[in-house]
């Protein structure tokens, strides 16, 4: 590349010498490529040093077998390689060998975790790897002991930053060998910086954003770019160890792997907590907005307590939800970013066993496994002690509610040196109730509100309007319309009649009115929300109201104004219920399925994957009660109609469901 493009002067040449700055070596790959073949992606004299310096007794053929197996990663795709490389550069007996032949195996470490300069940090500019087609030329990429570690694509100020984005894509399809080893894609054009993960597309690449700009401006001497923070934020040496080994999961859904990155929030939450446990031996709350990866941030928690050199000695880790799909969900999230061994309480007993263990392990359960019976009121001072190990810590998930009743006492009762992390998107903060004040009090440990969200690109804005005005109630006209109808009939009766009409049971599950408002949903979700592919939930006053909604669409089905599928998602008493809830409502034994495949895009429903899952769900509007208004992660819902009185955090969660990102999602 010429060195007078604005590309290499006003991007690529900063980001070099912000590297150097950084601490990291650098040669020109165009004039100083020492590798025998561009067929070749590790430059393996450095591996073999850096094998050795950090495993000195590692050599001869013990070392050849080492750099072969690093060489020759064996898959049947790109996302397979890469996996299988990250295990053996993070998983402490991923490689093995014997320091003699009559010697036990010893581990084989490729990065030296611990002892950050005892790794080989390069960077290197325009060198040429084999391509399929045209060989391929990435403008930065970063190596590590040897191995390619992050490819970086630099672009002119005057030139989109997608373009950087879609450099990478093709790279990764003309030199897959390349990202067979790649940790970080970064984009780049000085006033724009992205990253993201091997298999992502641009709307999967994300900002980083500084807390302070002082240290920053001190190293590169002038105001910083948005090139500097990211590079600077992620390339240190000590935190670009951090991300890989801790930050990066490879995440399975709907038997797809996904490589997945921290948002800026979710590292500086985790290392703050991190930060806290070690100091101030004690937890406290994480308000990240709803939709802004709380899950995850819990997973990234979670690996980093367990890491040996965190120094919490193999700590039991409790995960703590208050409901029972929530619990489902956590504990999904969990398995599919491949986190081992968690184990999931199916009962009080189950529980008790496991926090009783001395062993250290992950265990997801709802709070209310900590009561008994859940008719006796106890004393706290006279609850079981499960647990007096001060290596305890409970992550509690939607922690705004539950945590200042009798239940979260008796938790706290049964363990009492634990450390208690709460995560919530909506806390609370009156003077009868506050989220703060029952985790330790004080300020909260991170804050990312939905205002960051949303400028973030992470979720979407949330647009509001009005429905039915003429289904609102209006007491003075009611009173004149009531008068007006029953003149003459006895005051007794006035009476039953007037507490009967105006309860507000009655008002919502009137019959016409629900008729009214379902044909002017039919009427919305045709206009605004189908042609766009998306989906739709309907939020119920009760399971009475949402029967009367689901009779009122198939009616509206029979007489052809209706062409969409819909159904019904709650909870069952079957010692009242009445024989249409469990005619029209979702049997309990289909509700799990319903709700995962209500995800999923409208399409051919007998067409299915290789695998023999389903690819497609034609339900349009899913109808809830109280059901899946926390914790329930769908982005193909775009809108919500809402026929249930809603306030604070309660509305909040539940609107929150709309607003995840989503290819065309406005």
């Amino acid at each position: 590349m010429s060195q007078n493009r604005p590309e290499y002067s006003q991007s690529e040449l900063p980001a070099i010498e912000l590297f150097q700055k950084l601490g990291y070596d650098y040669f020109d790959g165009a004039k100083d490529d020492l590798r025998s073949s561009i067929s070749e992606v590790i430059l393996e004299d450095r591996l073999r040093t850096s094998l050795t310096k950090i495993n000195p007794w590692l050599g001869g053929n013990s070392l050849e077998r080492v750099v072969r197996q690093l060489k020759n990663i064996q898959a049947s795709s790109l996302m397979e390689a890469n996996q299988a490389l990250f295990e053996l550069i993070t998983k402490k007996d991923a490689i093995t060998e014997k320091p003699t032949p009559n010697s036990h195996p010893q581990p084989v470490f490729v990065i030296d975790y611990d002892n950050i300069e005892n790794n080989d940090f390069l960077v290197v500019n325009q060198m040429k790897y084999k391509g399929v087609g045209n060989n391929s030329i990435p403008d930065v990429v970063v190596y590590v002991n040897g191995l390619p570690l992050a490819v970086i694509e630099a672009k002119s100020p005057k030139v989109h930053i997608s373009e950087a984005i879609s450099d990478l894509e093709y790279y990764q399809n003309n030199s897959p060998k390349l990202f067979y080893y790649n940790q970080i894609c970064v984009g780049i054009n000085k006033a724009q910086a992205l990253y993201g993960t091997i298999g992502a597309s641009y709307q999967h690449y994300s900002k980083f954003k500084a807390d302070s700009l002082e240290d920053i401006s001190k190293l590169v001497n002038r105001m910083p770019t948005a090139q500097d923070i990211l590079i600077y934020s992620f390339f240190q040496k000590s935190v670009l160890l951090d991300i890989i080994r801790n930050f990066t999961i490879f995440e399975v859904d709907q038997g797809r792997t996904i490589k997945k990155l921290p948002r800026y929030q979710q590292l500086r939450a985790v290392n703050k907590i991190l930060h806290k446990l070690k100091t101030e031996q004690k937890g406290g709350v994480v308000w990240h907005t709803t939709g802004s990866g709380k899950s995850i941030s819990m997973v990234y928690l979670a690996i980093k307590l367990r890491r040996e050199e965190s120094g919490f000695d193999n700590p039991t880790i409790l995960v703590v939800t208050d409901r029972v799909d929530l619990d489902n969900q956590i504990s999904s999230t969990f398995r599919r970013a491949g986190f081992p061994n968690t184990k999931q309480a199916v009962s009080i007993a189950h529980l008790k066993e496991e926090l009783r263990d001395n062993y250290g392990k992950t265990v997801m359960t709802t709070i209310h496994k900590f009561q008994e019976k859940a008719e006796e009121r106890v004393d706290p001072k006279d609850v079981e002690v499960l647990s007096d190990k001060e290596n305890i810590f409970v992550l509690v998930d939607e922690a705004h509610r539950t945590q200042g009743g009798m239940i979260a006492g008796y938790m706290r009762a049964s363990l009492p040196n634990a450390k208690f992390i709460a995560f919530t998107g909506t806390p609370i903060d009156k003077e009868s109730k506050s989220t703060l004040r029952e985790f330790y009090g004080g300020d909260y440990i991170d804050k990312y509100t939905i205002k960051q969200s949303v400028e973030d690109g992470n979720t979407l804005a949330i647009k509001y309007q009005t429905g039915m005005p003429k289904f609102f109630i209006e007491k003075e006209l009611m009173n004149r319309e009531f008068g007006a109808v029953f003149e003459g009939v006895s005051d007794q009766k006035i009476e039953y009649l007037t507490r009967k009409g105006s309860s507000l049971d009655t008002f919502m599950t009137a019959r016409r009115r629900v008729e009214e408002i379902a044909k002017d949903i039919i009427r919305h979700y045709k206009e605004k929300i189908y042609p766009n592919g998306f989906k739709a939930m309907l939020v119920c006053h009760n399971r009475t109201q949402a029967i009367a909604y689901q009779k009122a669409f198939l009616e509206l089905k029979e007489q052809g104004l209706n062409p969409f599928e819909s159904k019904v998602v709650m909870s069952f008493n079957h010692k009242k219920d009445p024989q249409e809830f469990i005619d029209l409502a979702t049997p309990e034994d289909k509700i799990k399925e319903t709700i995962e495949n209500f995800k999923l895009p409208f399409g051919d429903e007998s067409d299915k994957s290789l695998s023999g899952k389903q690819q497609y769900d034609n339900t349009a509007i899913l109808i809830v009660s109280d059901m899946l208004l926390t914790g329930y992660d769908a982005p193909i819902v775009q809108c919500m109609y809402i026929d249930k009185i809603l306030k604070e955090h309660n509305l909040l969660q539940a609107i929150s469901r709309v607003n995840r990102t989503a290819n065309g999602k406005e």
